[in-house]
C-alpha cells in the first residue's frame, strides 16, 4: 500500500513539472537596443491563456549598489507571437529589447492552464553595449540588424541598396512635408480672413506636421519606416529652429546631450528620447509597431512640442 501511495506522489508530481513553463533566451547576453527572442515552451495538451499587459510586468536592473531594482523603461516586449501547437506543446515568442547595459531579470510569467495556474522560473539577462571597431561610427540601434524573418527574404543586393533608397525616402518626405504645409495654410486662410494677417508659429507648424504625416497612414500600408523617419525629421527640424541648431545629422545620444545644455527638463528630455529611440528602432531595425502604440507615439511628439511652449 505505500508503495502505491510513493507512486502516485511521483506520478503527480511528474505531471506539475512537465506542465511547468520553459522559457529561453535566443542569446545572452544582448546588445543594447537590439531586439532579441524569448521563447516560452509547455509541455501540455490543454488551453493556455497568459496576460499580455508586458507593461505592467515589474522588470527589474541591478544597480551599482548590486541591489535589483523595478525599471520599466530600460526593458521592453515589443511583439507577442503564439506559435501553433504540436506534439502536445504549446509555444510563443516574445520579441523584446533592453535600452541600458547591464543585468535584468524577467520576472516569472503567470499562465492559465484550464482551471489551474502555473507560473514559470525568471530569467537573467545580460545587456552590454556594441564593442567598438576601429573605422565604424556606432549607432546605438546597428544599421545593419534587420528583423528575422525579412532577414530570410531579402538578398545581399537588397542591403546594399537600403542606404541609397534612405536618403531618396528623406528628400522626398521633406517635399511632402513643406507641400502639405503650403497647401494646409492656403485652405485656411481661405475659409477665414482674419487668418490671412496671422503667420503660424513655429511650434505650430511642427504640430500641424505631425497632424498631416498622421492622416496619410502609413503603417496600413506597410510604409512603417517612411512614418517615423518623417516623424523624426519633424522633431528634429522644430528643435533645430527652436535653439538655432543642426539636429538633423546628430544621433540620438548627441541630441539628447545638446539639449540639456540648454536647460531641457528632465520630464521633456525623457519625452524626447523615448521617442527618437523608437523612431531608430523602427527606421533602421525593421520594427513593426501597432497602430495604437504608433498613434499614441504621434501624440508624445506633439506634446514635447507644447512643452517647448509652456517654458
Amino acid at each position: 500500500m505505500r508503495i502505491v501511495v510513493f507512486l502516485f506522489i511521483v506520478f503527480i508530481s511528474f505531471i506539475g513539472l512537465s506542465q511547468k513553463p520553459v522559457i529561453t533566451v535566443s542569446k545572452n547576453p544582448v546588445l543594447v537596443g537590439e531586439p532579441f527572442e524569448i521563447s516560452i515552451l509547455v509541455e501540455t495538451t490543454q488551453d493556455i491563456s497568459i496576460s499580455k499587459k508586458w507593461d505592467s510586468l515589474p522588470f527589474r536592473m541591478k544597480n551599482d549598489k548590486g541591489i535589483f531594482e523595478i525599471t520599466p523603461d530600460k526593458f521592453e516586449i515589443t511583439n507577442f507571437q503564439e506559435v501553433n501547437r504540436k506534439n502536445n506543446q504549446w509555444k510563443a515568442v516574445l520579441i523584446a529589447v533592453i535600452w541600458d547595459s547591464g543585468t535584468f531579470v524577467l520576472p516569472s510569467l503567470k499562465f492559465n492552464i484550464g482551471s489551474n495556474t502555473l507560473n514559470s522560473d525568471s530569467l537573467l539577462i545580460e545587456s552590454q553595449l556594441e564593442k567598438k571597431i576601429d573605422g565604424v561610427d556606432l549607432y546605438e540601434i546597428r544599421e545593419s540588424f534587420i528583423d528575422v524573418k525579412q532577414a530570410e527574404e531579402k538578398s545581399n543586393e537588397e542591403k546594399a541598396k537600403s542606404k541609397k533608397w534612405l536618403l531618396i525616402l528623406i528628400a522626398l518626405t521633406v517635399i511632402v512635408v513643406f507641400v502639405i504645409i503650403y497647401f494646409f495654410i492656403r485652405k485656411v486662410r481661405g475659409k477665414k480672413k482674419d487668418v490671412q494677417s496671422r503667420e503660424l508659429s513655429l511650434a505650430e507648424r511642427a504640430i500641424l506636421a505631425i497632424d498631416e504625416l498622421e492622416k496619410l497612414q502609413l503603417w496600413n500600408q506597410n510604409r512603417h519606416k517612411e512614418h517615423f523617419v518623417e516623424l523624426s525629421f519633424i522633431l528634429r527640424s522644430y528643435y533645430s529652429s527652436l535653439y538655432q541648431l543642426n539636429l538633423l545629422e546628430k544621433t540620438t545620444s548627441e541630441t539628447q546631450l545638446l539639449l540639456q545644455q540648454l536647460g531641457s527638463s528632465a520630464i521633456h528630455l525623457k519625452q524626447i528620447d523615448f521617442i527618437l529611440k523608437h523612431a531608430d528602432m523602427v527606421k533602421f531595425a525593421g520594427s513593426v509597431l501597432e497602430e495604437n502604440y504608433v498613434l499614441s507615439l504621434d501624440e508624445k511628439a506633439r506634446e514635447c512640442v507644447r512643452l517647448t511652449t509652456k517654458v
